[in-house]
């Protein structure tokens, strides 16, 4: 590839001290400082959610055939690339609170142990499902205390370490009256009420007991379904946690479709903590045009987490596709976010995977990526330690990429560049050997004063001129090599220096306000912070802007703003940390 001189964040180089500087008006170039003319600066920065929220995804390692078929390594290594700690999973205990499939639960808690994911155990209450599923049942309270005590104490006793333990499944639905939305204590079956509220109790006394740091989550399947947290409140059920089951033909969590209805703002009344343990478009990916209505809501669902406090916690529904049960329950087959190619061996990503991973990696690790990528293509060197932890803070304190832009160009940002200038225009190795000169130009750019104004200075400086002969031809040749990359086609320049019919000023003010001069440096920009060519529409566009008075510092500005800017950063803070895997698929 033909060589693009040096135009990238540096446009050209200082001259060697002090004295040397100062030939040309500051005012020669606009110096505002153009940023976000064409940008949205406020787009594309991540949500704010609590201090360490919960990402999760659902899977049903111990019985569904989709997982069954595949080894633990498998789903472990996807929870991983997705960056997800959390793994909830349905577990069946006996009256006895032994589960079946021991092995295998064990293979994965180990497993997951070693890989710093969290097994979120939700503990299927089946006879209790059976009992609220018959017309009228024999159980009483005491009973349903005794059996649900008798299956915590067992399961915390043989399966212990958890941190979180989710008390039955969807428990809300069996006591709801039919065809009613759930939004009246009312609505609930008050006798199936009583049994379940007991029951509830009873896993919970059991738990702690043997784990007295326990947490308990009760759910609910979502919809309306909030009062049912109402009656366990007035049960004196002891649970710690809300968790909500939200799909999409629900609509939205902050604006439902049931007369709008805010269910974030209701389930905040009840004064827990609020995990969201099922989340996804109904049907998953079933459909047409299924897969990328999946990825649109599970955006839209996690963009809704933004600033609300009472969620500390967010799993999608599931890991897998389930082809097995396309025959007998169809519209359970396609929830995952990745489908299976050919009998549970191979597996496709759907684009769900991808808006997932991209989240995720912005709620964590954004302000850092960005942060990172600065230092690289502004200060041209890797992060510091403190540096990095001292600007990711002050940008998710401010969120303004604008401010942060700014305080890193104008800060070491200037000194990067007049040093990279050094070694480009005046051929010097050893920048720093020339302290008063840096500083000098330095202290201009901190200013305010212009990459173009400060290139100017270079090319009008004694040493410039000296390093071209001091001859008008060899100034003029070396100031083509230096800003063109190339020579003179003509001696149209030399003559009129040579004449006096134009100044060295000129020459280089004409030069830098030239076609070739302007789509080289938006060329340049690109591969530099892009890491791609321009393609011809935005290279016609930038350079009418630059024609009509952005300056290289506004285009700086404009690309450190851009979402594809932004993208960039997060996919090499995601790559970096995690080498075995790419960010998109």
């Amino acid at each position: 590839m033909k060589k693009i001189l040096c135009l990238l964040f540096i446009p050209f180089i200082l001259s060697s001290c002090k004295s040397d500087f100062g030939l040309i008006d500051d005012g020669d170039f606009k110096t505002n400082d153009q940023i976000g003319s064409f940008s949205k600066a406020a787009d594309n920065l991540p949500i704010q959610i609590v201090d360490n929220f919960i990402w999760g995804l659902n899977g049903h390692p111990l019985r569904q055939e989709a997982y069954k078929d595949s080894n633990i390594d498998k789903q472990i290594n996807l929870l991983s690339e997705h960056q997800t700690s959390y793994y909830r999973i349905d577990v069946y205990p006996d009256l006895l609170g032994s589960i079946d499939n021991y092995d295998k639960f064990y293979e994965l808690q180990i497993k997951a142990t070693q890989n710093k994911i969290t097994i979120l155990p939700v503990i299927i209450l089946s006879n209790l499902d059976y009992e609220l599923n018959k017309p009228s049942s024999a159980m009483t309270e005491d009973m349903a205390f005794l059996e649900g005590k008798a299956i915590g104490e067992g399961f915390a006793n043989k399966y212990h370490d958890f941190i979180y333990y989710e008390v039955g499944n969807e428990i809300d639905d069996k006591i709801l009256v039919p065809g009613t939305p759930g939004d009246d204590i009312a609505q609930y079956n008050a006798s199936k009420f009583k049994i379940a509220a007991a029951y509830f109790k009873g896993v919970i006394t059991g738990i702690k007991s043997k784990n007295t740091n326990a947490k308990i989550i009760i759910n609910s399947s979502g919809w309306m379904h909030y009062r049912f947290f109402e009656l366990l409140n007035n049960a004196n059920v002891n649970y710690d946690i809300i968790g909500y089951h939200w799909y999409s033909e629900m609509g939205d969590l902050l604006n439902s479709n049931y007369n709008n209805v805010n269910i974030i703002d209701k389930l905040s009344a009840y004064d827990k903590d609020i995990w969201l343990t099922e989340v996804n478009r109904r049907n998953g990916s079933s459909g047409t045009n299924g897969e990328e209505d999946q990825r649109n809501k599970i955006e839209n669902y996690i963009n809704e987490l933004d600033g609300q406090s009472r969620i500390k916690a967010f799993f999608v529904y599931e890991l897998y596709d389930q082809p097995a049960l396309i025959s007998q329950y169809p519209n359970e087959a396609y929830y995952g976010i990745v489908k299976w190619n050919n009998n549970y061996e191979s597996f496709t990503y759907k684009p769900v995977s991808s808006i997932l991973k991209f989240k995720i990696e912005e709620s964590m690790y954004g302000y850092e990526d960005y942060i990172k990528s600065l230092y690289l293509d502004i200060n041209l060197r890797e992060a510091d330690a403190d540096g990095l932890v001292f600007w990711s803070l002050k940008f998710k304190e401010e969120r303004s990429k604008i401010n942060i832009i700014k305080n890193i160009l104008y800060g070491e940002g200037s000194s990067a560049f007049v040093k990279e200038q050094y070694r480009t225009l005046l051929d010097r190795i050893r920048p720093e050997d020339d302290p008063d000169g840096i500083a000098y130009l330095e202290g201009k750019m901190r200013n305010g004063v212009q990459r173009e104004n400060i290139i100017m200075e270079i090319c009008l400086s004694n040493e410039f001129w000296s390093r071209s002969g001091s001859t008008n031809e060899g100034f003029v040749n070396r100031l083509y090599t230096k800003l063109l990359n190339r020579l003179p086609d003509s001696n149209y320049w030399i003559d009129r220096l040579n004449n006096n019919t134009a100044t060295k000023n000129i020459l280089v003010t004409e030069m830098l306000r030239s076609q070739e001069y302007l789509q080289n440096y938006i060329r340049s920009q690109y591969i530099k912070l892009h890491n791609r060519e321009v393609e011809p529409d935005a290279l016609s566009l930038w350079y009418n802007a630059m024609v009509n008075g952005l300056n290289q510092q506004g285009l700086i500005n404009e690309i450190l703003l851009s979402k594809e800017y932004w993208y960039k950063s997060l996919r090499k803070g995601y790559e970096t940390r995690n080498p075995s895997y790419p960010f998109f698929r």
